[in-house]
């Protein structure tokens, strides 16, 4: 089992696609979360960025690492919320998934809070729908379409996806039309949205 500080450094960093914004948010040099992050790269025995000139970018292996360490953050916070109720008597429970509560949720709280001081607010991640029985909340905020029968939902977004590639590999694959995907190599996203799903709906 890698450090614990270490895979807190690294999630910060990949979630926030920075050193220094991961360093403020735990309240640490930025060089200490570089030193965290070489800690758990020689623990693997491999690299999870790349650095280049004052910045790091995810490597194949740390995009890997950073979603499923993101689905485990979000287990133990789940995990909490269960063992800890009366943790959470008096406030309003919102659960959403990691990313979407650090960069959507929480820069929008303190305006919400000053508006409704009555509100006393605490945030509880959620890993993937299947979480959404195990959590103790009042409100969730979660991608996809939900279970059948599980609770009451409301959309709140409609997203729009498309497919994008260079001039250059359209003209290598002959790409004309969303069928012509099938011949090229896709990178995929575990979201609630496949390449297949794509493909039937085109």
């Amino acid at each position: 089992m890698p450090p614990m500080k270490a895979l807190l450094a690294f999630e910060a960093a990949s979630r926030h696609g920075s050193f220094s914004q991961g360093a403020q948010e735990l309240g640490v040099t930025p060089s200490a979360v570089s030193h965290q992050i070489q800690q758990l790269e020689d623990f693997l025995g491999v690299p999870l960025f790349e650095r280049h000139a004052g910045r790091a970018v995810l490597t194949g292996a740390g995009r890997t690492y950073a979603h499923e360490i993101e689905h485990a953050m979000g287990v133990i916070s789940g995990a909490t919320a269960l063992v800890a109720p009366q943790s959470q008597e008096g406030h309003l429970v919102v659960a959403s998934g990691p990313s979407f509560a650090a960069k959507w949720l929480q820069p929008r709280l303190p305006d919400f809070l000053r508006s409704h001081p009555e509100i006393r607010i605490r945030l509880s991640t959620l890993s993937a729908y299947d979480a959404l029985e195990r959590s103790r909340f009042d409100i969730a905020i979660a991608y996809g379409e939900p279970p059948v029968g599980q609770r009451h939902a409301e959309p709140l977004l409609v997203e729009r996806l498309r497919p994008l590639c260079s001039p250059a590999l359209a003209a290598s694959i002959g790409l004309r039309a969303p069928q012509d995907l099938a011949r090229a190599t896709l990178i995929h996203s575990l979201n609630a949205l496949t390449w297949a799903d794509y493909l039937r709906r085109v």
